[in-house]
């Protein structure tokens, strides 16, 4: 595969939290020029490590993906509920899309779709496989062909 064949709008870079606030190199920087190319920058385990709200503010992100944490309790416990609430609420409000990671129950999907969770992660839609196993599983043969 040649690198002009990858579209950087494909491309979305994960970086937890903890690397964002402690990182001695710019990030403002870095975020920005990876924006500016058309690559997606989303801060990975949302909610469970700094959260310092400043730094959403200052970085040229495009999503927030909740923490698997936070999801695993979401149904059990009123505060996690009103915390997953007000990060999706947050985020919508600065134009930011939110992921929510590790939905594995049908009670915290449908949680999730009540909030308004833009993106949803987790074994709910099946466990990770090897990719033939996945293009046999899902991709229609027929279409690609007819392309």
């Amino acid at each position: 595969m040649h690198d002009e064949d990858i579209k950087p709008e494909w491309i979305d870079i994960e970086i937890t939290e903890g690397v964002a606030m402690s990182s001695q190199v710019s990030m403002e920087e870095i975020f920005s020029g990876l924006a500016n190319i058309g690559i997606s920058i989303s801060i990975d385990d949302f909610g469970t490590g700094y959260s310092s709200l400043s730094y959403i503010k200052r970085f040229d992100i495009d999503r927030l993906k909740i923490a698997k944490e936070l999801i695993d309790n979401i149904a059990e416990d009123k505060n996690t509920l009103l915390i997953v609430k007000a990060i999706i609420m947050m985020a919508r409000g600065m134009g930011l899309k939110t992921i929510a990671e590790g939905v594995e129950e049908p009670n915290q999907l449908e949680i999730l779709k009540v909030l308004e969770c833009d993106e949803i992660q987790g074994y709910i839609f099946g466990r990770p496989v090897p990719p033939e196993i996945f293009e046999l599983e899902h991709i229609d043969k027929t279409t690609l062909s007819s392309k």
